[in-house]
């Protein structure tokens, strides 16, 4: 089966095909307890442009360590699905409070005309992964 994808380019994807993004070479972000590393899907083959693959731009895989906290902060124009396999992140958003999700909860995030929120891990919670 193949499905076309619009978007900057259109293109044919066979879905039954397994598809396997490699990280970026370097880090996006590195310091202070926190890394984070961007996959770009679109890049999964050499003729494509667009860094994204149909409505997905980016995964940014994630890590926290203990005693790590990122400050208040802003997105604009992002949708963001957040998943934690590995431990928790204590969310915080002056919007909608106190959230901590984990292996067993999604977040969903729409940051259209903004979102605030703050990171956290305590010292005492294991160290985080983030997708």
């Amino acid at each position: 089966m193949t499905r076309t994808f619009s978007g900057a380019t259109s293109r044919e994807v066979d879905s039954t095909r397994i598809y396997r993004a490699t990280r970026t070479t370097e880090n996006a972000i590195d310091g202070d307890g926190f890394v984070a590393r961007a996959y770009l899907p679109g890049h999964l083959e050499p003729e494509d442009t667009d860094h994204g693959r149909g409505p997905l731009a980016t995964i940014m895989e994630s890590f926290l360590a203990p005693g790590t906290h990122i400050k208040l902060h802003e997105h604009v124009a992002d949708e963001i699905v957040l998943w934690v396999p590995t431990g928790v992140m204590r969310h915080d958003a002056p919007e909608d409070g106190h959230l901590t999700p984990d292996a067993d909860h999604l977040m969903v995030m729409n940051a259209g005309w903004g979102l605030r929120r703050e990171e956290r891990v305590r010292n005492d919670d294991p160290p985080r992964r983030m997708l």
